[in-house]
């Protein structure tokens, strides 16, 4: 695991904004499987430098700790956490916490999103699985997921049969490998980092149309939004702020990510 689960991403008590000083430390968790660029196990993934930018606009200080996504999603909707860390947006996730909304009041607010991430299928080279935009063929095995990502429900619309037992990309390959799962679906840059991955290297393929594209956001527990309105709505402000800033998008394209508005 983590040699310690806690960690602050900046301080600036001496320069807080008057609205963040009832509540300067905002406690955030996040998935505990690497999925790079945006999470690494050294806490220097994209999302934390993003924080660490918003932090330093907001005199906030962040916490974050590593936990499995259900756990974390569990622990923002009974308000023990403020807030998960690049959050999709699914619909009954709006029971689990706050997404920003447009001043329109339309949710959620897609320019104070934190990331956006396309993800794909990858199975066995020459297998009969394929995927042509709209309809899933040839799976004649279930479809491998991470446990608690929302690829789960909309492979279920397409009326696939999930395997959602493992939590680590690498776990997922590992099982098309042997045969148990027709395919896998994994985000982009951790399933094209595992294509160079010699245990998959030459026998495991990505399919050229993405499954979907999704957005991050930063989703904020219920009780932390009625306790501090203003600031949640700052905090978002400064995510948006951030992601569409010269030094953010530096940050993107040395990670070979597209950079877009």
């Amino acid at each position: 695991m983590y040699a310690t689960r806690y960690w602050p991403l900046l301080s600036l008590l001496a320069c807080l904004a008057p609205w963040a000083q009832a509540d300067d430390k905002v406690r955030l968790c996040q998935d505990e499987i690497e999925e790079t660029p945006w999470r690494t196990h050294d806490n220097k993934g994209l999302n934390i430098i993003m924080l660490r930018m918003v932090g330093k606009r907001t005199g906030l200080e962040f916490l974050v700790e590593n936990l499995s996504w259900k756990r974390c999603l569990l622990m923002v909707q009974e308000g023990v956490m403020d807030g998960a860390i690049a959050a999709s947006y699914r619909e009954e996730r709006r029971q689990t916490g706050a997404y920003p909304a447009t001043p329109a009041g339309h949710i959620p607010d897609r320019q104070r999103r934190m990331s956006g991430e396309a993800y794909f299928f990858y199975t066995l080279k020459n297998a009969s699985f394929a995927w042509d935009g709209s309809t899933i063929s040839g799976a004649k095995l279930p479809i491998a997921v991470q446990m608690g990502y929302s690829a789960v429900e909309r492979l279920k619309e397409k009326g696939a049969r999930v395997d959602d037992r493992e939590r680590k990309p690498e776990n997922l390959l590992r099982k098309v490998l042997t045969g148990l799962d027709s395919a896998a679906v994994l985000a982009q840059g951790e399933g094209d980092k595992l294509l160079h991955d010699p245990r998959f290297s030459g026998r495991i393929t990505k399919l050229p149309i993405p499954f979907f594209q999704t957005d991050g956001y930063l989703l904020l527990s219920h009780s932390f939004v009625a306790r501090n309105p203003q600031l949640a709505e700052n905090i978002w402000d400064n995510i948006a702020a951030v992601r569409t800033s010269a030094a953010y998008r530096r940050k993107l394209i040395e990670q070979g990510q597209p950079v877009s508005d």
